[in-house]
């Protein structure tokens, strides 16, 4: 994601939920998990376990979308599986932000497009960047029950109601303004 797409979604983040910018800190998966033993020195460690631990200790997922349309998100097998693994502990809230260009682009659509945007969710078809990544968290799928149908299901869910939740939100600062 561009540094100011990122920065977006999180300031609309944090306005909207009313965050202590002072007090709150982030733990980005991405940043946090030692990716130059993964990506540079191809040294191949499975995270899964550390980012539910990680998930469950912290409470709470923020997933951050560039676009609705055919988001790198839903590409990336690693985020549907940890959106998967979130949807699994009732004590985990998760929440979806995107940047305010996002919002205005959503304002303008059509209700087929952003369904027919969900319904191309895949997580057998979703990549990782490292193919022994790909096949851990795909063998994990595999074996979790409802294997990838169910994966996708919570996926196409959680995003759906975070899309009609952003939907409403939209609708009604509309009326307001």
């Amino acid at each position: 994601y561009a540094v100011a797409e990122m920065l977006s979604a999180l300031r609309a983040w944090a306005d909207k939920e009313k965050v202590d910018l002072d007090s709150t800190f982030l733990w980005l998966c991405w940043v946090c998990n030692n990716q130059r033993a993964l990506i540079i020195d191809k040294e191949y460690k499975d995270l899964s376990s550390t980012f539910a631990d990680r998930l469950k200790s912290i409470g709470r997922m923020l997933i951050v979308l560039n676009t609705y349309k055919n988001p790198v998100y839903v590409k990336r097998v690693w985020t549907i599986f940890e959106l998967w693994t979130a949807s699994t502990d009732k004590n985990v809230t998760v929440t979806m932000t995107l940047p305010d260009h996002v919002k205005t682009d959503i304002a303008k659509e059509s209700v087929g497009v952003i369904t027919k945007n969900l319904k191309d969710i895949d997580a057998a078809t979703a990549e990782a960047s490292d193919p022994r990544d790909e096949d851990s968290i795909k063998t994990k799928i595999r074996r979790a029950s409802g294997g990838f149908d169910g994966v996708n299901k919570v996926a196409k869910q959680l995003l759906g109601q975070s899309l009609c939740t952003m939907i409403t939100e939209l609708i009604e600062a509309a009326q307001v303004g």
